[in-house]
């Protein structure tokens, strides 16, 4: 489902109440190279040239169907992926949320780290602002946002915020791709995650990463 920007001054890591916070500078992502954008040889996509005859398009595609991310894309372990969905299970039907981090220079992501999704706080606090509960948004604490904005400078950054959707399928939202910008430009070198998890477990995820020339996130792959 949609999230919730806290604050219309400051959108940070998927509607992270921010306003107070001093941000770091941050660019786009690298350009990265799409696989399942239709692109010919030679077309530039996000700053990498399409070295691909044809690359995979996303139209009419479930998440069983579609390739993982490729690299220079953060790929999830088995590991990370499986705690992923394990927290979706357990926090539903409430969205869950969380970060998860991997070695500075390898593409993987190994480790994922739940964090609380405080939107029902907020919604009871002052519903008039926060009018959907966490059955329908997420928000995370300001430690989360720290804990991201300092692993950026060590050993094993931060490379994946993820979510899960109850109920209505893995996809990337208007206010998503709102919240995880700042002035048109991604918030944080991230790419995101989006878990489909039902009553009855969880059936897949899609990953989405910044396309500079679309200046939009673009899904990049899927996880079964």
């Amino acid at each position: 489902m949609d999230i919730l920007l806290a604050t219309n001054r400051r959108p940070g890591i998927a509607g992270q109440v921010v306003a107070d916070l001093k941000l770091p500078p941050v660019g786009a992502l690298p350009g990265q190279l799409h696989p399942l954008r239709l692109a010919q040889p030679g077309n530039r996509i996000g700053g990498y040239r399409c070295r691909r005859p044809l690359c995979w398009e996303r139209i009419g595609l479930d998440c069983a169907a579609m390739p993982a991310p490729v690299v220079p894309h953060p790929t999830l372990s088995t590991e990370a992926l499986e705690a992923i969905y394990a927290h979706a299970r357990r926090d539903y039907p409430n969205e869950c949320c969380g970060i998860a981090y991997g070695p500075r220079d390898q593409p993987v992501v190994d480790r994922a780290t739940p964090c609380e999704n405080i939107q029902n706080r907020l919604h009871a606090e002052d519903p008039v602002r926060f009018t959907r509960d966490a059955r329908t948004a997420y928000n995370l604490e300001a430690r989360d946002i720290f804990a991201l904005q300092k692993s950026l400078r060590g050993d094993s950054p931060a490379k994946i915020v993820y979510h899960s959707h109850c109920d209505v399928g893995a996809y990337f939202s208007d206010t998503d791709q709102a919240a995880a910008q700042f002035d048109g430009e991604p918030s944080y070198p991230v790419e995101y995650v989006v878990v489909d998890v039902r009553v009855d477990g969880t059936r897949g995820a899609k990953q989405f990463a910044w396309d500079d020339e679309q200046k939009k996130y673009v899904e990049v792959g899927a996880y079964a």
